[in-house]
């Protein structure tokens, strides 16, 4: 039987889940109900897909899979969540006076 390489899918779904994560905000500026649904959907994908890719590189971590990949998903997404974090925090520090 062959094996799932858990560090290729951790990175592809955190690629897939950043990208649909981004594009939920860039559907619309003034949503009407559909787009409001299709918004849900497009975040709520994409935060699922984020989950499974942590979870996915953590088991290729813990079944010691050859390569970085098992790392770089992860990792993305922890770069997205400290970028998110850290822009207000940023932004406010241009404006002190």
């Amino acid at each position: 039987m062959e094996t799932i390489e858990k560090g290729k899918w951790s990175t592809a779904l955190s690629v897939v889940g950043i990208a649909l994560f981004i594009s939920s905000y860039l559907i619309s500026d003034d949503p009407n109900l559909g787009e409001k649904i299709l918004i849900g959907i497009v975040f709520f994908s994409g935060i699922g897909s984020m989950i499974a890719s942590v979870f996915l590189g953590v088991a290729a971590i813990k079944s010691k899979e050859n390569g970085l990949l098992k790392y770089v998903g992860p990792l993305m997404i922890l770069i997205l969540i400290l970028g998110i974090l850290l822009f207000p925090l940023l932004l406010g520090l241009n404006f002190a006076p």
